[in-house]
């Protein structure tokens, strides 16, 4: 896959926005025109203070998601003719930096997507096979 930056922004909660164009050739003159967002969130102290660990300690939830978690949303739209490829591409920049920047921007996102991706994992852990009772478990 090839990706092409189109823009990086530093949000005011200290996290740097990267816009990037990772549309791919679909067939003859017809492109997957796709534009991700990623925000790379270190999982520090200064980004998860105690306030928002309501139930698992900072190490655990660093234990859980090591050291960085990364923020993506992904926008594409399929069968698009190559002339409008371009044109295209940049109204989903200015739709989602429309809609998802303030909300990116907020002091809290970095914490609250940490907690999210913690709380993610503590649910498939919860599922995951070595979690489940065993058949000759039964009372």
């Amino acid at each position: 896959m090839n990706a092409s930056p189109l823009e990086t922004r530093q949000l005011p909660n200290g996290t740097t926005l990267h816009l990037v164009d990772v549309s791919r050739p679909q067939s003859a003159d017809r492109w997957i025109v796709a534009l991700e967002a990623r925000i790379d969130i270190a999982v520090d102290a200064h980004n998860l203070p105690p306030q928002y660990c309501d139930g698992p300690t900072f190490e655990t939830v660093r234990q859980a998601l090591g050291p960085r978690v990364t923020y993506i949303k992904r926008i594409e739209r399929v069968f698009v003719p190559a002339e409008d490829k371009e044109r295209l591409l940049s109204a989903f920049r200015d739709a989602f930096c429309r809609n998802a920047l303030p909300y990116l921007s907020l002091p809290t996102f970095p914490a609250r997507f940490m907690l999210k991706q913690y709380q993610d994992i503590a649910k498939r852990r919860a599922w995951a096979p070595e979690n489940a009772m065993d058949s000759n478990d039964k009372d």
